[in-house]
């Protein structure tokens, strides 16, 4: 994805939208020495992290919901970081569609899922 479009979407997001793009210089510098592609992965690959882990949490607090448990200071904290998820979520996603990468996300997001649910044994939901 052209780093033009990572920091459009990033900016759609921004409440003051302020427009932040580092000069052509310094964009391709670091597409030379491989840091954009870098960059690139890395935050795939954290992408990909978090939108697990926020299943995960979503998972754990439906049942403290169901059984009447999401109290007091878990559910402030709870609901802090569903806002927080769902901000970097959309910003993220609008990447995702822009680069005609979504079937491959959702690829790879299944697998990442069924790999880590085997390994951290919680392949069984109830």
């Amino acid at each position: 994805m052209p780093i033009s479009e990572i920091y459009k979407a990033a900016n759609k997001h921004s409440r003051k939208n302020i427009i932040m793009k580092p000069p052509k210089e310094i964009i391709e510098r670091a597409r030379r020495n491989g840091s954009i592609d870098r960059a690139s992965l890395l935050l795939s690959a954290a992408y990909l992290l978090n939108t697990e882990a926020s299943n995960i949490v979503e998972e754990a607090s439906d049942l403290l919901k169901e059984n009447g448990m999401l109290l007091g200071e878990i559910r402030r904290l709870h609901n802090a970081f569903t806002r927080s998820a769902d901000m970097y979520f959309r910003c993220f996603a609008d990447m995702i569609r822009e680069s005609g990468q979504g079937d491959a996300y959702f690829k790879d997001l299944e697998k990442f899922d069924m790999f880590f649910r085997k390994w951290a044994k919680l392949e069984e939901r109830p």
